[in-house]
């Protein structure tokens, strides 16, 4: 029998070999004081220099180590209540903290590949605009090679049922919800700008003010005092282009039924010259990059559309504009002006984390001291020093394990009364992923 087979039979009957074993030598003691000799020698050494021989010495002795430490900590409630709570609070606040950050900056978006969409926005030496004029985007979608999937997004504040408040109402391009991917609670979107009259309502908006209504799919509401039909509901996963949904999505080509004195031209030929640029709605305009297209192709194609209509229209554009491209538009945007923020909440929650580790250190030190007279009786019966540093630090590890399991509690208790007081969007809930796990396990160790 090989000897890894033999240690490994030895753990699976440890206790009928360690009966055997106490046998054995209460056999030799008893042989050797009948023969008048009584140099034995340590009757625990030796058996823990047998049970090296036999199996793996270490796992005993950490079983034991186990034992013991819970023991102490049991016959000293105060003192390890105490620890654990100090633990799961310094410990709990930044993992709450990492959490909010892991949810709004590190998890990808609720959208189909956001990195691959583009916002656009018309730029010039000295102007900037985040919308475009709705004919020049209709121009950019028929004209653009490298870009696919345009998505067309205005937004205004409207009364729904003569609410006193007004909610966020989103008009956007039929293409909305396919190019994002998003899925359905119930009913459908619009397929095409002639759905006029439809309506697509948000999670969260048919939750609070509906009570999740299951027939609320072909009811009417009044926007604007004018009659709109709700086609569909969204999933809560889906909040759009934004960290927070609106409370309806409508077709563009609506906005001027809804929207007192908006305009919406269809094309150049509708307007008169030097007027589209100002007169027409503003779209905030999106765009997926072409399989194969880069940023910097797509923005070069798009340089020589804007000089052509310029050309056509040299009163509707600036001099010397262009559009630029930003990735994943306003989402991924707040998610970069987070990042500072967060920052300096992490550090501050690591000097919560700090003073909280500076009181535990004083807490063990005084137990140390505490414990001498029993360290010393423990090396009198030979108990070697490594085995009392590692009969400290498995008490240690005892606590931080209870401690980290409180910290967890605390951390989701903490992120899920921050996001109900800041009315947190419906997508954004507390799970604890990989990274969440990581960071718990590298703060605590």
């Amino acid at each position: 029998m090989g000897p890894l087979w033999r240690r490994i039979l030895y753990l699976w009957n440890r206790r009928q070999n360690d009966s055997d074993l106490a046998d054995e030598m209460a056999f030799h003691q008893e042989m050797q004081a009948q023969a008048g000799s009584s140099s034995f020698g340590n009757a625990l050494r030796l058996r823990e220099e047998a049970r090296d021989g036999w199996g793996w010495l270490w796992v005993d002795q950490t079983e034991q180590d186990l034992r013991y430490g819970l023991r102490k900590l049991w016959a000293s409630p105060g003192f390890s209540l105490g620890v654990i709570l100090m633990l799961a609070v310094g410990i709990g606040i930044n993992l709450a903290a990492f959490g909010f950050f892991n949810l709004v900056v590190l998890r990808p978006l609720p959208i189909r590949d956001p990195q691959s969409l583009l916002h656009f926005q018309r730029e010039a030496p000295d102007s900037f605009s985040t919308a475009l004029a709705y004919p020049a985007f209709e121009f950019y979608q028929a004209n653009s090679g490298q870009v696919t999937g345009w998505i067309g997004v205005s937004r205004s504040n409207l009364r729904i049922n003569d609410e006193p408040q007004t909610s966020s109402i989103l008009f956007v391009s039929p293409s909305y919800f396919s190019e994002l991917g998003a899925s359905f609670q119930m009913g459908r979107s619009f397929e095409s700008n002639q759905d006029s009259g439809l309506a697509v309502m948000s999670y969260g908006y048919w939750q609070r003010r509906f009570g999740g209504d299951p027939a609320i799919v072909g009811k009417t509401l009044l926007l604007n005092r004018k009659q709109v039909t709700i086609a569909g509901v969204c999933s809560r996963q889906f909040s759009g282009l934004r960290m927070d949904a609106p409370a309806l999505w409508l077709t563009l080509r609506d906005q001027p039924i809804y929207v007192d004195g908006s305009k919406l031209l269809t094309s150049y030929s509708s307007g008169t010259k030097g007027t589209i640029a100002k007169g027409a709605a503003g779209i905030e305009t999106w765009g997926r990059l072409k399989e194969g297209a880069t940023k910097a192709s797509a923005e070069q194609e798009l340089q020589a559309l804007t000089a052509t209509l310029r050309k056509q229209h040299p009163d509707d554009f600036w001099e010397k504009e262009r559009l630029v491209s930003e990735v994943g538009g306003y989402a991924l945007q707040i998610q970069d002006e987070m990042k500072p923020i967060l920052l300096l909440v992490s550090t501050l929650c690591l000097l919560i984390l700090v003073a909280a580790c500076g009181n535990l250190g004083g807490m063990l030190l005084a137990r140390g001291i505490a414990r001498q007279r029993e360290m010393q009786i423990r090396r009198d019966i030979g108990a070697g020093r490594s085995r009392l540093i590692r009969q400290l630090f498995t008490e240690s590890l005892v606590l931080t394990v209870f401690g980290l399991l409180a910290a967890v509690g605390f951390a989701w208790g903490a992120m899920k009364i921050l996001f109900v007081a800041t009315e947190a969007p419906e997508w954004i809930d507390v799970q604890f992923d990989w990274r969440m796990l990581c960071f718990a396990l590298g703060i605590g160790f």
